[in-house]
């Protein structure tokens, strides 16, 4: 339980997490009572996080979530 409460500090002393990993926006899948979003303002390149959770739908299809071609 809180596992992103739990690697937060660890994430924020490697610095691909700023500036690979968390930059513009995101999902966040099974985010729950512990979500990434609460951490925003630790990671400046990060625009948004979006939690998707039992009540959103089955994770494995994200139904509404549109596909982006990167």
């Amino acid at each position: 339980m809180k596992e992103c409460s739990k690697s937060i500090m660890r994430r924020l002393h490697e610095p691909n997490f700023a500036n690979r990993y968390f930059v513009g926006s995101g999902l966040d899948i099974g985010g729950g009572p512990d979500p990434l979003g609460l951490y925003l303002e630790l990671f400046p390149r990060m625009q948004g996080v979006k939690v998707w959770d039992k009540e959103d739908g089955d994770a494995q299809t994200l139904d509404g979530v549109a596909d982006r071609n990167t």
